[in-house]
């Protein structure tokens, strides 16, 4: 029997992000959040799609072929720390911020074989 192709690849595109410790993850704070400064993140990733390739020998011959709109998938993330200092009520949307941010950069994106 013949091992079925695969026809999806699952691929995270926050790449810059997969090492960052998960900030924020207790629930409750005691002490106030200090930022040393506002800051931004901006991270382009452009993932080019190989070339189509054939080849012929004497013992047998391959060809593969890929395609998407513009053969490529593009991502851009962008995430702006504006604020450096925040008090303690503050904390629990600070740190629904944050896990939002680490849900989106989690999301994985699904490169899937056309039909």
């Amino acid at each position: 029997m013949e091992p079925l192709p695969e026809r999806r690849l699952l691929l995270s595109l926050a790449v810059f992000e997969g090492t960052t410790l998960h900030a924020f993850q207790n629930s409750r704070r005691v002490h106030p959040v200090y930022f040393p400064y506002p800051y931004k993140e901006l991270d382009e990733v452009t993932l080019q799609l190989p070339a189509p390739r054939s080849q012929t020998t004497l013992f047998g011959s391959y060809q593969a072929s890929y395609g998407s709109e513009a053969q490529s998938v593009k991502y851009r993330r962008q995430m702006v720390m504006n604020g450096t200092f925040f008090e303690v009520d503050d904390y629990p949307k600070l740190r629904v911020f944050f896990d939002d941010v680490r849900a989106s950069d989690e999301e994985p994106v699904v490169l899937q074989k056309a039909q």
